[in-house]
């Protein structure tokens, strides 16, 4: 499955992060998505909200490279495997528009 985003916002307020292939779909195991792109591919938030967690240069639990978005009503949005990272704890990021890491 080709991702084609970031594209228009859905109707929950979700954009694709970035354009790349869907490695991995949601199983009860893996209760996310995984987007293979080029090394260095800028990736922009999924959703607005707040960063929450920044992890840089360490493995944290296999994810290596991460942050956490608080999008409020109950959801976050994780981006793990990063090459690096563009927003610090506290930051606010818009749908689409901020890039928060490569």
């Amino acid at each position: 499955y080709i991702v084609s985003g970031p594209v228009t916002i859905s109707g929950l307020g979700f954009t694709w992060p970035v354009r790349g292939i869907v490695s991995q779909f949601a199983a009860l195991y893996h209760m996310a998505i995984d987007i293979t792109s080029p090394i260095g591919t800028p990736i922009v938030a999924a959703q607005d909200g707040i960063v929450s967690s920044v992890s840089s240069g360490t493995w944290d639990g296999g994810y290596g490279t991460s942050i956490w978005i608080d999008n409020g009503a109950g959801f976050e949005s994780h981006y793990a495997h990063l090459g690096g990272v563009n927003v610090g704890v506290g930051d606010s990021v818009a749908v689409g528009k901020t890039v928060i890491g490569w």
